[in-house]
């Protein structure tokens, strides 16, 4: 054999794995149980891959169906970047309604900094067909729950902070902050 044949049998007779086929995605009515482990540096740009590879496998194993798959992502994705706004890199939320732009040059210069960066979040998800499972938790000091829980009974839309609890609370069944305010379990049935 030429090696260009042996890589065609290979390819072609022996091994034809097709790609993009939606085999991967057929193949979650078979799944029982999925669960994933990230760390997480402190940067936003992973909380949007992590909701989304997390909210992508709810879905694709059944126990989130499409209509609900925007509002649980957006729950997901509060809790993640949450985690790194205001627990790892300690930025307080009302710097958001002071000054748009200087929240937004803060946040920049505490991702460069590898003391904030290198501050991990842990999510943890697990997923069933009849239940999906989050936990976020992050190596900051924490927030009074108790205190935020008061503030939160009278939203204040005109803000430009605060809504991150809520949409949690609202999307997902079951929701729970840790004593130390620096972990956020969530379930959705």
């Amino acid at each position: 054999y030429e090696i260009e044949e042996l890589e065609y049998v290979i390819q072609h007779k022996l091994y034809p794995w097709k790609f993009g086929d939606n085999v991967s995605t057929k193949i979650f009515e078979f799944v029982e149980y999925d669960e994933r482990i990230f760390n997480i540096p402190s940067d936003l740009k992973y909380s949007h891959f992590v909701s989304s590879y997390i909210i992508e496998r709810a879905v694709n194993i059944g126990v989130i169906d499409r209509s609900e798959m925007n509002k649980v992502g957006m729950a997901i994705y509060e809790a993640i970047s949450n985690a790194v706004i205001h627990g790892n890199l300690e930025i307080p939320s009302i710097l958001k309604d002071q000054s748009l732009t200087k929240f937004n040059e803060y946040l920049k210069e505490r991702i460069r900094s590898p003391k904030w960066y290198n501050k991990k979040v842990k999510i943890i998800s697990r997923i069933t067909k009849k239940e999906l499972f989050v936990s976020v938790e992050d190596e900051g000091k924490g927030f009074d729950v108790k205190k935020v829980f008061e503030e939160i009974q009278t939203p204040r839309i005109d803000l430009a902070y605060g809504r991150g609890i809520l949409i949690m609370l609202n999307f997902m069944d079951i929701v729970q902050f840790n004593e130390k305010g620096n972990k956020v379990t969530m379930i959705k049935k």
